[in-house]
């Protein structure tokens, strides 16, 4: 019994040499098979690079320059796009539209990308995980490397570049918006109104935080001039009053209540709850949400007065995960809209694992089954829904299956990903909930300067 623990400790202790001794050799390669597998996936979009949506913008954009309102149902249905966005992406987007297709197509599929690193970036280095800090080949920064290639080659951003959305460019100036400090001469409002005019779904949960901040002057200059992008559409269309009654409508008839909604059991690939069976459970379900956010804002509330507006200029990466959470859920969202809350959960994830409570560790663990499970390509996500279906062919209670044209046929899928997004939300309110009451989160040191 002893030889054999000597044995054991002494392979061990040559083990721990070779990893020691040769680390910058080991960490490197890891991290180069990281890149590799990143690059790969990127690869992989832009193979199958469609940019549907990115050539519904360019389409909108276009028809108004020509003075047609792509809103009216005629025009849209005859050109199969739905310009769900706010009329304000079409002036945005107005400059493109001379190029030709092919460079259309990879300005919507380079830019978002990039846009999406950026964001990724701020955020980390927000929250105190600076780049270099993290480039040198240690032991100590691989979990890092890790948790970021989780976050840079996640479902939601593969979908995202490949289709030609822009969720990634409103979700950056959104928070450049709600990071920077906002001074007398900020360009902040610049930032929010930006996000508002490319994706004001993105803004539902974030945007009260300001009224709580206290900046008042940089919400009202901000969405003042998304109000300027949204109206300048009527220097090219003589019936601008119409076009927008025409852009609601569409929006309630076609979008809410069409082909998107679960009463037709619309597309698994939905992040918004609406696929229990019964509306009444969709509904309390919104309620909770509400009232789980209304007790977090009334929480950042009561801590603004005891310290200080200052000591909310800057909330915890937990609160900040829960409401672009909450935003994906409450209202219409599909997986591409996953990149607002992808790089606060790889901060969050490292920032669980520092604490040396258990339940800080389960915790920690819940979180990286969420990076895992948002990294896993999505056709193999749709394969586990569709295996479901296959099990319980008659349906489960309370649960409505979604469908999707896909490969050529219709797939008939479980709405795992809706479910997913349910646990998650619960596990961030957990988070949020369980953080001291009187504590004050401000952007973290960088932790290689602590020690």
């Amino acid at each position: 019994m002893n030889f054999s623990r000597i044995i054991a400790s002494s392979f061990f202790k040559k083990i721990k040499h070779v990893l020691t001794k040769y680390e910058t050799l080991i960490v490197y390669s890891i991290g180069l098979v990281l890149f590799a597998v990143a690059v790969s996936r990127i690869k992989s979009a832009l193979e199958t690079l469609a940019s549907v949506d990115g050539q519904c913008w360019v389409k909108t954009a276009r028809c108004i320059l020509n003075g047609i309102s792509p809103y009216h149902k005629e025009v849209y249905t005859a050109l199969t796009i739905m310009p769900v966005q706010s009329p304000g992406v079409s002036v945005i987007f107005m400059p493109i539209c001379t190029f030709s297709r092919v460079f259309q197509n990879l300005f919507f599929f380079f830019v978002p990308l990039l846009f999406y690193y950026g964001f990724v970036i701020l955020v980390f280095y927000y929250y105190g995980f600076h780049p270099k800090d993290y480039l040198k080949p240690r032991w100590s920064n691989l979990p890092v490397w890790i948790v970021l290639m989780l976050v840079l080659i996640s479902s939601p951003l593969m979908l995202m570049i490949s289709s030609g959305q822009i969720s990634s460019m409103a979700t950056l100036f959104l928070f450049a918006a709600l990071f920077f400090p906002a001074g007398d001469k900020s360009v902040n409002f610049i930032f929010l109104g930006l996000a508002a005019a490319l994706k004001y779904s993105l803004l539902t949960f974030q945007v009260p935080v300001l009224l709580i901040q206290k900046r008042f002057r940089m919400a009202v200059a901000g969405f003042a001039l998304f109000a300027v992008l949204v109206l300048s559409v009527g220097l090219w269309l003589d019936g601008i009053i119409s076009a927008f009654v025409e852009y609601v409508q569409m929006l309630f008839k076609d979008v809410h209540s069409g082909i998107n909604s679960y009463q037709n059991g619309g597309d698994p690939t939905f992040l918004y709850v609406g696929f229990f069976k019964y509306g009444i459970l969709n509904n309390l379900f919104r309620v909770g949400i509400l009232a789980a956010y209304a007790f977090a804002l009334w929480r950042i509330y009561c801590r603004s007065k005891k310290d200080g507006a200052e000591s909310v200029m800057h909330l915890s990466c937990a609160e900040w995960g829960l409401f672009t959470a909450m935003t994906c859920v409450f209202s219409y969202h599909r997986i591409h809209d996953g990149v607002l809350f992808m790089p606060f959960l790889g901060v969050l994830f490292l920032e669980q694992c520092k604490q040396a409570s258990s339940c800080k560790k389960v915790k920690s663990a819940f979180l990286l089954l969420f990076l895992l499970f948002w990294a896993c390509p999505r056709k193999i996500i749709l394969y586990f829904g569709q295996m479901i279906t296959t099990f319980f062919p008659e349906g489960i209670p309370f649960i409505r299956y979604g469908s999707m044209n896909y490969n050529g046929g219709i797939l008939v899928s479980f709405p795992i990903f809706q479910c997913m997004m349910l646990m998650m939300l619960f596990l961030l309110a957990w988070i949020v909930f369980s953080e001291h009451k009187d504590s004050a989160p401000v952007p973290a040191e960088s932790t290689q300067e602590k020690k």
